[in-house]
């Protein structure tokens, strides 16, 4: 009889123990899950945050453009071009703290790929534009072509043409107004081309600081072409004008960082004579000195969270100046 009292006296604390082994368990459980419940709402606060601030940075780039001054050239010397430097931002109540930082640049500084179809097809002119592009870049420019061609794969087809006796021109649409827009392509950078016609990664990279997905060109009346900004664009995308330009774009760019500024291109052929002497086309047709279209980038840093928004900016550069997002992605 005694001899089974220690025994259950045994049992007895080796099961307590057990239990109060579970219920600790139980315990660190629940509250590890407890933290990452709290954590996880956490961060979905601090992303829904910084959504909000990465948007307010492009409505910050939209301000800027709208007040340009500057109605006839844009340079790389204006307010809009200068980055925004890491900035620490708060609350009134000083409980929110992030870090915002941006940029705008000229997407007419820029071969536009939208350009490389025409009419549901390749366009011979914008394809040896690109060539000579990567050519002074110092890329393969035979893989223009089936960059051509994997624009055409992501580009919708055209609206049909009207039969004969009809008119594409809806009743009452004024006559100089097109009535149907030319179709955009479902990409927004020329890295969404990969695996399309079997172009890799190693095939775009290169191409990426100097190119640009503008969907719909404005304000050029009768060209199919988005004009480069030769006050902003590097010498490769100047040289993918014309071959007159491709000839003395480092000439350019070097003029342009002497005087800051190119106010007509007509000043072009008084700086540079050789453009003169060339009488058929128009060398200077695919170029201008001020653009619509301009890419905002912006990143918010706000606890464990870090978001980057990028916008393509229509500007509207005649009577009211109106700035508008055409698209916005995160990248």
């Amino acid at each position: 009889m005694s001899t089974r009292r220690p025994a259950q006296r045994g049992v007895a604390i080796v099961s307590a123990l057990l239990v109060a082994a579970l219920i600790t368990v139980l315990t660190i459980q629940w509250f590890t899950a407890q933290a990452a419940q709290a954590q996880a709402v956490e961060t979905q606060r601090a992303a829904v945050q910084a959504r909000w601030l990465v948007v307010a940075a492009t409505d910050w780039a939209l301000m800027l453009l709208r007040e340009d001054s500057n109605t006839l050239t844009d340079s790389l010397q204006e307010v809009w071009a200068t980055p925004l430097a890491r900035t620490r931002i708060t609350d009134a109540s000083g409980k929110l703290e992030a870090f915002v930082s941006g940029r705008i640049e000229d997407a007419q500084g820029r071969f536009n790929l939208a350009d490389l179809v025409k009419g549901g097809a390749p366009d011979e002119e914008a394809v040896a534009g690109l060539q000579r592009l990567m050519v002074a870049a110092r890329l393969d420019a035979s893989k223009a072509e089936r960059i051509a061609e994997a624009m055409l794969l992501v580009t919708p087809a055209p609206p049909p043409e009207p039969q004969q006796g009809q008119s594409r021109q809806p009743e009452g649409r004024p006559p100089s107004t097109p009535a149907v827009a030319p179709p955009a392509p479902r990409i927004k950078n020329v890295m969404d081309l990969v695996g399309k016609n079997e172009l890799t990664e190693a095939d775009l990279i290169g191409l990426e600081p100097f190119v640009v997905v503008i969907p719909k060109p404005a304000g050029q009346p009768g060209k199919s072409r988005t004009r480069i900004n030769v006050n902003t664009a590097s010498a490769p995308a100047i040289a993918s004008a014309s071959e007159e330009l491709a000839k003395i774009a480092e000439a350019i760019v070097a003029r342009r960082e002497r005087i800051s500024r190119f106010n007509q291109t007509a000043e072009l052929r008084t700086n540079f004579p050789a453009l003169n002497a060339i009488t058929e086309g128009d060398s200077l047709a695919n170029v201008s000195v001020n653009s619509q279209y301009f890419i905002a980038t912006g990143r918010i840093e706000l606890g464990r969270v870090n978001m980057t928004r990028q916008a393509l900016i229509l500007r509207q550069n005649e009577g009211p100046r109106l700035a508008s997002v055409v698209w916005a992605r995160e990248l």
